[in-house]
């Protein structure tokens, strides 16, 4: 009986871990970032990224490259069983998504 209840406790302690381990990075969810989506709304749905550095290069008036250190632009990264996500946000917003290992 002793055994039993241990295996009972040990399989229930292992359910709950399992039941946080809940895969974000799936089709359907990259398929449900739209662009302009804010970084919380993409953050609710695919949970915390890694943020990237990134350039701020613009084009003038002139149309000529420029470094601008006012560009408002972010990019995040997820990662999960050799699966990856990219996602650029300008202003807070979702301009551009890419996957890969799907």
């Amino acid at each position: 009986m002793r055994v039993s209840r241990g295996l009972a406790a040990l399989a229930a302690a292992c359910a709950l871990l399992l039941t946080g381990c809940e895969q974000r990075l799936t089709e359907d969810n990259y398929e449900s970032i739209a662009d302009g989506m804010t970084i919380d709304e993409v953050f609710s749905i695919l949970g915390d990224g890694e943020s990237q550095e990134t350039t701020g290069v613009g084009v003038d008036s002139s149309g000529l490259m420029s470094r601008s250190g006012q560009d408002s632009r972010a990019e995040y990264v997820w990662s999960e069983s050799g699966r990856t996500v990219t996602i650029q946000f300008r202003d807070g917003k979702v301009i551009y998504k890419t996957k890969s290992g799907f």
